[in-house]
């Protein structure tokens, strides 16, 4: 898979956790940006991208990428490598956001 882009951990201003899936969105926008895609997301992943926290990804579902496991970070795949996911979520829930860029430094 060749996806040409960085995808970012944003996490809102309020605290961890804290963007329902309209704000999310708009965070990516502020940052020149756009939410990340799962394919996007599994690009970064095999490039070494590792992060627990889960965030909003375009397709509305809420994943993390995980290349240790490690207690707390388990989620669904246990001791293995892998992006966890929590499925496709409520628009009402709040989680942070993995945004896309294609450039960095537009």
């Amino acid at each position: 898979l060749d996806v040409s882009g960085v995808v970012f951990h944003y996490r809102g201003s309020d605290d961890r956790y804290s963007l329902d899936f309209e704000r999310a969105k708009a965070a990516c926008k502020a940052n020149d940006a756009s939410v990340a895609t799962p394919e996007q997301m599994r690009a970064a992943f095999e490039d070494g991208f590792e992060r627990c926290d889960a965030g909003w990804l375009a397709d509305q579902t809420v994943r993390y990428p995980i290349k240790n496991p490690r207690a707390r970070c388990y989620g669904d795949k246990k001791a293995k490598p892998g992006i966890r996911t929590y499925g496709r979520r409520f628009a009402n829930e709040t989680y942070d956001v993995y945004c896309f860029v294609d450039q960095i430094g537009r």
